[in-house]
């Protein structure tokens, strides 16, 4: 199956953008220091679009035809995953002793078990619980839980797609949720991210279905295609760097950052160039080691911390330069065995449909 072009790009240019905000804040001071992007809870908003678009398209014709059924998916998604997400929680805890001293100093919160069973679990961003080792597994969690089950459904029936925005955009109303809520909990189980994550994953697989279907059934409209795909990253970048959003404003914004990326592999722009460029490509694989390990790699950087914002400014950028380094040998010795080992799983029958061959 061919490749959305320009996707994988976006994820990393984004996974850059967060792991540059992170290094800076921790650096030079959250919300008061030097920071380019201050909204980088937003590019997670944008990794949700983008999950919806690639799952939906990578897995839409083998769940509807049966050629994988519920369980294969979802090992291959365990697999994907998980494995990176304990090897970046286990390291945090030495990156912290190595340059603070300790393995869980004060300012990082309570080690409590409740944490400690959401982290190894994964349920850190469901049941009101709180990623205590690597804050952004939040995302990871919601995903893999609350993305995985919108996107079968949506492989086995459409509907549920409208079922899962709508119902996105109602749970948002109710419980007053910020668009910036994370772990905020709500009616005990609900959180913040969860909700996010729903309206981000609903929407994606939503536009790229309209995006595909416009480009289909009106191909001259080619100009109006390339003005919206402008349009949707001028207003990404102008969010990210820090403007904050009412909630009509997050549902305009969003809907338009959708389309414009549902129809970027579509039509033919300079923007999908670049995003196709080899170093945009190349960090968009890494995207997911970037990620998870940009907070690891900033703790034992920290060591470096002094009081000169100049000083701070450097090693916080190449703090993530190292992640970014880091990240090749993680996707390679990490995320990539445990993916051929899923596909192994599957061919051999681990689930009924396989066995049915």
């Amino acid at each position: 199956m061919r490749r959305l072009k320009g996707l994988s790009g976006i994820r990393g240019l984004l996974a850059i953008f967060v792991a540059l905000s992170h290094s800076y804040s921790h650096f030079t001071g959250w919300g008061t220091g030097f920071n380019f992007f201050r909204n980088a809870t937003f590019a997670v908003d944008i990794f949700f679009i983008l999950s919806g678009i690639v799952l939906y398209y990578n897995y839409k014709e083998k769940i509807s035809n049966k050629k994988i059924g519920v369980i294969s998916f979802l090992i291959v998604r365990f697999f994907r995953l998980y494995p990176l997400h304990i090897f970046a929680v286990l390291l945090i805890p030495l990156c912290l002793f190595i340059s603070q001293g300790e393995f869980f100093p004060e300012w990082i919160g309570t080690l409590s078990k409740r944490g400690v069973v959401g982290d190894l679990t994964l349920l850190s961003n469901l049941g009101g619980m709180k990623p205590f080792f690597n804050p952004p597994t939040w995302s990871i969690s919601t995903e893999f839980y609350i993305g995985s089950i919108v996107v079968l459904l949506a492989c086995y029936s459409f509907v549920f797609v409208f079922i899962a925005l709508i119902a996105s955009v109602i749970l948002f109303y109710i419980t007053g949720a910020n668009v910036g809520d994370i772990t905020q909990s709500y009616y005990t189980i609900i959180s913040g991210g969860m909700i996010r994550c729903l309206f981000g994953i609903s929407l994606g697989i939503l536009s790229h279905s309209i995006s595909k279907l416009l480009f289909e059934k009106y191909p001259s409209f080619n100009k109006i295609y390339k003005s919206l795909i402008y349009i949707s990253f001028s207003t990404l970048l102008v969010i990210i760097v820090g403007v904050k959003l009412s909630t009509l404003q997050y549902f305009a914004a969003m809907i338009t950052i959708s389309l414009g990326v549902g129809l970027l592999p579509l039509v033919d722009n300079k923007l999908t160039d670049l995003f196709e460029s080899n170093w945009l490509y190349e960090a968009g694989e890494r995207s997911y080691s970037i990620y998870l390990l940009h907070t690891p790699v900033i703790y034992i950087f920290l060591i470096f911390k002094g009081e000169s914002l100049n000083h701070n400014i450097a090693f916080a950028t190449l703090a993530v330069c190292a992640t970014v380094a880091i990240s090749g040998l993680a996707h390679r010795y990490i995320e990539k065995p445990f993916i051929n080992l899923s596909k192994r799983l599957i061919i051999k029958g681990v689930t009924p449909v396989n066995k049915t061959k």
